[in-house]
Parts: C-alpha cells; structure tokens; sequence
C-alpha cells in the first residue's frame, strides 16, 4: 500500500519550526522548542476516524521500511521498523484510539500531531522506550474557542532526549489531558509553558485530570498560561536521574513548574524528596512570559493537594495555600498501568499499593489459586537494561501464564500447550506456571530465567537436575485413602495429581507428601529415592515398574 501523506492546508498547524529542544532546567532558561518531522507510516485510514462513527479503528498493511499493523481482540497494533519513525497527524473532529505502537526495535520512534477543534487522541500505548531527538511524542493544537482531548496514553522514554507533550505557541483553545502515565523523559512529560509566551503566545490553557507523571526531568507537569488547572494528579520521583542517560543540561526533577499566570491543583499528591540527586522544588511558581500581552503574577492555588519537598517562587510569583499532609504515591483511578492496558482502554480502579504486607498478601492468594494445577514458577526477567530480550521455553508437560508473576501480563507472552514464548525489556519480567519439567531454553539477549526463583543455567544439563526418574502413587480400585510421603536426593516436581478432600500434594525441597483415593499421583525426579512411607492399599509404579 502507497504511503497515505496529507500535507497541511494552507495556514494549517504544520508542527514547531524552532530548533531541536534540550532539556532546560535553570529557573528562568532561554526556551526553544524542537523541529518537525516529516509524515511517515502506515495508512491514515486505519487509525483514524470521525468523531462517532461507529466500530473500531481498521487495520492497515504494513508499509515497507517503516513497520506492520497487527490487530488483538481489545485494539490494533503497529510494529515500527528498526531505525523508522511512525507518524500520524489528525484534525478537526478525528480520532486515534485502541492503538498499541511497538517502538521496541532499536531506533524506532513514534509522534503523533494534533490540530484544530474536537479532535480526540485516546487509549494509544507504547511499547518499548521512546526516544526521539527531533521532537516530542505528541504535539497537540487546539483552535480558540475550541476543545481537544488526549486520554488513556501510557508512555516511557529514559533515553537521552524527548518531550512527553509538547504545545506549541499557537494553542489557543483548551487542551484536556486525561488519564495519562508518562514516565522518563528528559525535557519534561508535558511541555506546556509555550502558548504563554512572547508577544505572540496564543494563550491556550491545559487541563488536568488523573493523571501520573514519574521521573521527568525538568517537570513531570509544566505550565504557563492562563486558566490551567489539575485535579486528583499525581507526580513522582524515585529514580535516581544517574539510572537514566540525560543529554545537554543538568538534571533537576520538579513536581509542578508554573511559569506564568494561574495554575489550581486540586486533590494532587506531588513527592520531590529533598535528599534525591536531581531533586528540585515540588511546586514552583515564576513568572516568566511577562512579555505576553495578558501576563500577570504567575500563582499556583492549591486545594485538598498534599506535597513532599520544597516550594519556590520569584518576585512575580506565589503560592496560594499549603500542603494538606503527606503525599500518597498512587495511580489515580482510570489511569492505565501498562501499553497494553491503554491501547485496551482499561485503567487502574484502585490506588497504587504501597503497603508491602497488603500486596504480599493479595500475591499470596493469588499464588495459591495458581499453583493447584501448575506448581512450579517460571520468570523470564528483564536485565534493566534498554534491550530486548527474546525467549523460547520447552516444558515436558503443561504451561500458563501467571498474571501474579508477570510485570505486567501482556500479549507479547505465549503460553501454547508445552512451550513459553515471548520478549521483555528493561525491568519487565514474564511470569508461567507449570507442571513437568524444563526440556529447553533459548534466550536471546541479557534476560534471566528463573524456575521456582532460582536462576536456571541452559548450559547445565546433569543427571541431578533432569527429572531422569517418574514415580506413581496409584489408588485407582483401592478402598480407602492412602497416606504417602517420600523424599529424594535430587530435584522433584509433581506432574499430575488426584484432586481429593484432604487436600492436594505438597512438594518441599526434594520431599514430596499427599494423599490418593481413587486416582493417581505422579513426580519426576532426579538422583535416588531416600525415603519412602505409605499407609494405606495404594500401588506404588518406580520408573513404569
């Protein structure tokens, strides 16, 4: 299929002509903003629509060099080739939605643009780190007058450049934001303090809601127009900036940068802890668009919002109100957790957990109800670096995914009958159960594998670790419950069990102990038999003897 380019009407918003940004972050920095990219990708058909028509967005052929549409049941898919750039503009009363964009190969990126009134960008995650030193993912514009929405996006970048959101100076209406993770980036998640500026600033306002920004330097949310406003937001920093490579510019994190005009944050929780390397002001309020025609003291209201850090202001700004205790770090409700959970338009339904006992439990459970069929663990965990890591696991026997185990449960992972497939990146980590043993291993990249939390060596292959050996306690026929217990000298796995009222069997470091009525217990093992009890009429088959 033919690249489906659309140019800009004449006068039409063709994207920020200054030079390429870098992450500023002085109290009052010379400003400049980053350079367009050239439309390139995939069909304009297949993700975009009119504002209520009915269905979902359509699928597209891939185009070549530049990446492959695939479709879930929940949103469509876009792979974005190694070294490319998929791009999308929208307009007047259009929509991007339920649209995940795999940027996971090396140098690929991704950007969307936004112009005019009532156009909607909602449910679009990304997969893979965005990086991209041209610009910024999205680059919305809103008419006077008019409304525009973005809602539902999940993002992270902790690469060397990159803006979240970026408005230019010609906004003029009002930008919604709604609902958005983004995470990362090293010249602010949101980039809104341009509309407020110079001469020629249009004076489009933002506002927020639901929204959780973590580890982007400069700002997690930045401001400086007239009538911005957050309510229920959340902004964190708890990474270290030396975990993440930052480009020109020192690294200094803020909560909120108000830089002109009135900005009213609602029910927010903002945590800049004071002793963190990078860590600026958790609000701060300057006036610095006083060349605007309409610019007056800069002054950030806050109501019913909790705040851990310092609060900073110049001569021509001011903070109104206090903290109103201590910060909660969590995800406020809607807000999506994961790519795959915005590209489906689902979102968190409770606060972020942060009492170890409370999730320590709920994985407890979680692992018990899981571990009744498949008992045994296997993680393929992410190195923390940037990398993806590919992977593809035999088991001689059955395997699941674990939601419980997984960080997060994905599509990418593949569970079919006796093989465990998929890739991870950075810190992620993809979580099975199953019953049998592992027969083979293949990863490519720096991923680690691990089976009942224990690394697992594909290179290693002995007799203590093979499962050489099968025993079956058989009651089928018998009268009664029979009692067995019986350790090993090597490792031990049970592969199939009977289902009875007193329980099901146990496996603990090489000792085994169940029961059996009319059915069968079977375990592989490794190494020698070390002991063995049976009360009961049960028959016991070593090996199929």
């Amino acid at each position: 299929m033919a690249r489906d380019t659309i140019e800009p009407d004449a006068g039409e918003y063709a994207g920020p002509t200054e030079p390429n940004a870098t992450p500023s972050t002085a109290e009052s920095p010379a400003e400049s903003e980053p350079t367009p990219v050239d439309d390139a990708g995939l069909s304009r058909r297949g993700y975009i629509k009119r504002a209520g028509a009915i269905g979902a967005a359509g699928l597209v052929s891939g185009v070549a060099g530049t990446g492959a549409a695939t479709a879930s049941d929940d949103y469509d898919v876009v792979e974005v080739d190694r070294g490319s750039t998929w791009t999308r503009r929208i307009g007047d009363g259009e929509t991007i939605e339920n649209l995940l964009i795999d940027i996971s190969a090396p140098g690929a990126s991704a950007e969307i643009k936004a112009n005019g009134d009532g156009w909607l960008i909602e449910n679009v995650g990304v997969r893979g780190a965005w990086g991209d030193q041209r610009g910024a993912f999205i680059t919305p514009r809103v008419d006077a007058g008019g409304v525009g929405t973005i809602r539902n996006v999940y993002v992270e970048c902790y690469q060397e450049y990159g803006i979240g959101i970026w408005l230019p100076r010609s906004h003029a209406g009002e930008l919604r934001v709604e609902q958005t993770w983004i995470e990362g980036f090293p010249n602010n998640a949101i980039y809104a303090s341009s509309a407020g500026k110079g001469s020629d600033g249009r004076g489009g306002s933002v506002v927020f809601r639901n929204c959780y920004h973590r580890n982007n330097n400069v700002a997690n949310f930045r401001t400086g127009s007239p009538g911005c406003e957050m309510h229920n937001c959340v902004s964190v920093y708890d990474r270290r900036p030396a975990d993440y490579p930052v480009g020109p510019g020192d690294v200094t994190v803020r909560g909120i940068w108000n830089r002109g005009f009135d900005l009213t944050v609602v029910d927010c929780d903002i945590t800049i802890p004071r002793d963190e390397p990078g860590a600026g002001a958790a609000i701060l309020t300057n006036q610095v668009n006083s060349t605007h025609p309409q610019a007056d003291n800069a002054v950030t209201t806050l109501e019913n919002t909790r705040i851990q850090g310092r609060t900073n202001t110049n001569s021509a700004g001011r903070i109104e109100g206090s903290s109103a205790g201590d910060p909660e770090d969590r995800v406020p409700e809607g807000c999506p957790t994961s790519p795959e959970a915005a590209a489906s338009g689902t979102g968190s339904d409770a606060d972020r957990v942060t009492d170890d006992d409370s999730a320590d439990d709920r994985e407890a459970d979680d692992e018990d109800s899981e571990s009744e069929d498949f008992p045994n663990s296997l993680e393929v965990v992410g190195s923390g670096e940037r990398v993806v890591s590919a992977y593809t696991i035999e088991i001689d026997g059955e395997v699941t995914t674990s939601e419980s185990l997984s960080a997060p449960l994905d599509e990418n992972m593949d569970a079919t009958d006796s093989t465990a497939s998929g890739t991870v990146w950075g810190d992620g980590k993809d979580g099975y159960r199953f019953v049998g043993s592992i027969d083979s291993v293949d990863v490519d990249g720096p991923a680690t594998v691990l089976v009942n939390g224990e690394e697992y060596d594909p290179d290693e292959s002995t007799s203590d670790n093979d499962y050489s050996h099968a025993i079956s306690i058989d009651g089928e026929g018998t009268d009664g419950v029979t009692e067995y217990a019986f350790s090993v000298s090597g490792d031990l796995t049970l592969v199939s069990e009977e289902e009875t009222a007193d329980g099901t069997p146990t496996v603990d470091d090489g000792e085994a102990s169940g029961t059996v009525d009319d059915g069968v217990d079977t375990y592989h093992f490794s190494g020698q038999i070390t002991g063995f009890t049976l009360n009961g009429t049960a028959s016991v088959a070593l090996d199929d003897r």
